[in-house]
């Protein structure tokens, strides 16, 4: 399994992915009207072509043979200029528990120290099981935010790892 930089070719297994996982992980957590919403809001064709073209947006993929087993995506942030959002970071159901999660989470590490990064953050559901996982890599929670998006609230964690 390697890691690589995604590009446009990546984009139909990165959705594919974040739709079996989606409906996976946040089926008993939110309302199946907010996963379609949040699908369609986030992993629109333009979105995802906009977010890849910009040079402030690093998206991986963990690749196997030529399929796509997981991915990540991490924002810089013009206004903390020593802070990497990491967006997304979403493995195949079928492929979870089998370290393609921690070798994506290494390669975010190494995009944070190589462009002088001191601080990664994320945004996780309370209710997610990958808060588990978050704080064996290292994140601590900050603090706890509820944030309207739409008709809907997003129930958040706010993780924060320093120097990854």
């Amino acid at each position: 399994m390697k890691v690589f930089t995604a590009s446009e070719k990546h984009l139909p297994e990165i959705r594919s992915i974040a739709h079996l996982t989606w409906h996976k992980t946040y089926a008993s957590i939110i309302s199946e009207k907010q996963i379609s919403y949040m699908l369609e809001l986030f992993y629109a064709d333009a979105v995802l072509s906009r977010q890849m073209s910009d040079p402030l947006h690093h998206f991986s993929v963990a690749l196997l043979n030529d399929t796509v087993f997981g991915y990540s995506h991490c924002i810089e942030d013009e206004n903390e200029p020593g802070l990497i959002k990491l967006s997304k970071l979403y493995i195949l159901p079928d492929s979870q528990g089998l370290g393609i999660g921690r070798l994506l989470m290494q390669h975010v590490a190494g995009l944070c120290r190589r462009l002088k990064k001191h601080s990664l953050i994320l945004n996780v559901n309370r209710h997610n099981p990958a808060v588990e996982f978050y704080q064996r890599m290292g994140f601590e929670i900050v603090r706890q935010v509820d944030i309207p998006l739409g008709e809907f609230w997003l129930n958040d964690y706010i993780m924060q790892k320093k120097d990854p």
